[in-house]
């Protein structure tokens, strides 16, 4: 598929963004940038809103789709990774709080939980999941449910 041959030699994109809070915000700022790059890639728009969730929902079950096709993963956890700095960024600028950490205490290292309302999220591994497994793990569902009804969130706040 070209559009994966030309993600795959992409050059980095211009920074649109001010830096995120917390202590991998310029890696944030980065993945993000790439998120917007790949949704032009894909014809589609990312803007920040919480709306927009729809549309990488959208860009994950293309890339679903080849994959389960090709069964080719090359480069797939990249765009989780993208994706997943961008619904982490469009939080903080909905709801201006969160933080996008690189290890988690619990889960582990490079799990890139995101620490929002007392709790913690990991919108990389909705993103990875969604890639690998389907539309049963859509991310604008748990998006919905973990970020705009907070009354969902575990007791402890975790949710995977």
């Amino acid at each position: 598929m070209k559009i994966f041959d030309k993600l795959l030699g992409k050059k980095r994109p211009e920074i649109v963004l001010l830096t995120p809070p917390g202590p991998i915000g310029e890696l944030q700022l980065l993945l993000t940038n790439q998120a917007l790059e790949l949704a032009k890639e894909f014809r589609k728009h990312l803007d920040f809103t919480n709306r927009s969730i729809q549309t990488v929902e959208a860009i994950l079950g293309e890339v679903h789709d080849h994959y389960r096709k090709s069964k080719d993963d090359t480069g797939l956890n990249g765009i989780a990774f993208q994706l997943g700095a961008y619904i982490a960024t469009t939080i903080q600028r909905n709801f201006n709080e969160g933080t996008l950490n690189r290890d988690d205490p619990t889960i582990g290292q490079g799990t890139f939980p995101f620490s929002f309302r007392d709790g913690t999220i990991f919108p990389f591994a909705w993103c990875q999941k969604r890639i690998f497994d389907g539309s049963a793990d859509n991310v604008y569902s748990k998006y919905k449910v973990l970020v705009l009804d907070t009354s969902s969130t575990s007791k402890n706040g975790r949710a995977q």
